[in-house]
């Protein structure tokens, strides 16, 4: 879902568990941080940030990628939000 997460990350040449492990958070959290299963707190996104050296604000924008199928709260292709219904 993340793709510019995901990219970021790669650029940087970490693998989910590297990462995980600068944030001191688990890799099963952040792999749902990637996935779009998760939002990462303020402090996490900043730590996440810093730590693939990116300034780009838009690394955690979702407005042009859909979440994982069933989260009713995004827009999907061709599906409406709860507050569209």
């Amino acid at each position: 879902m993340r793709t510019r997460l995901r990219n970021a990350r790669r650029r940087a040449g970490m693998t989910q568990s590297d990462i995980a492990l600068e944030l001191n958070v688990s890799r099963s959290y952040y792999s749902q941080i990637e996935c779009g299963v998760k939002n990462p707190s303020f402090r996490i996104a900043l730590a996440i940030k810093m730590a693939l050296h990116e300034t780009e604000d838009s690394l955690f924008d979702n407005s042009e990628e859909p979440l994982m199928p069933g989260n009713p709260y995004i827009r999907e292709f061709g599906r409406k939000t709860l507050a569209e219904r």
